[in-house]
């Protein structure tokens, strides 16, 4: 796909898609859907997004870290990525780290068009995970929206539960 053609698609409607049936696959779920939640996506630019890439002991070695003191209930920021199939996704993009499932066999790779939020660590113990992630619908898409679940101070790293699904595949023994 031509870089201008994807990065003026990405401008118009936010989001990258692989390939047309993948955009097909996105309508048909988010038709499905009886509600939609624009009222919880705000727009995000890189530089609305209130999260400094620091270096940090993960494994990444990089975290997001609160630009300023950020309130409960406050919106963050938006998963950016391109659209994948899930079915497809870890055999188009093996060595991604940056994959987040939408449903409806779809799944966000934030690996090349990503933002800062790409960079939220996991955490499942309820004294570090401060924020929130919901998928919502929104124009006819599904996105992936971060929400402050308590007050962030600034310089805090943000950090929130990936799920039961990378806490397995984290158990398996590496060959």
């Amino acid at each position: 796909m031509n870089i201008h053609f994807v990065l003026l698609l990405k401008a118009v409607t936010g989001q990258v898609f692989a390939n047309p049936e993948v955009e097909a696959r996105m309508r048909e779920i988010t038709r499905q859907t009886e509600h939609t939640d624009e009222d919880k996506l705000d727009t995000t630019s890189a530089e609305d997004v209130p999260i400094d890439v620091l270096d940090t002991h993960t494994i990444k070695n990089k975290g997001a870290f609160a630009r300023h003191d950020i309130e409960k209930g406050t919106f963050i920021g938006e998963y950016a990525g391109e659209v994948l199939l899930e079915a497809t996704s870890e055999i188009q993009r093996p060595q991604s780290e940056y994959l987040f499932t939408v449903g409806g066999g779809l799944t966000l790779d934030a690996a090349r068009m990503g933002n800062a939020t790409r960079f939220m660590n996991h955490s499942s113990e309820t004294a570090t995970c401060n924020v929130d992630a919901q998928v919502v619908n929104h124009r006819g898409t599904r996105r992936v929206v971060f929400t402050g679940n308590t007050f962030i101070k600034r310089g805090t790293e943000m950090m929130y539960d990936y799920g039961s699904p990378f806490v397995e595949n984290t158990k398996r023994p590496l060959i």
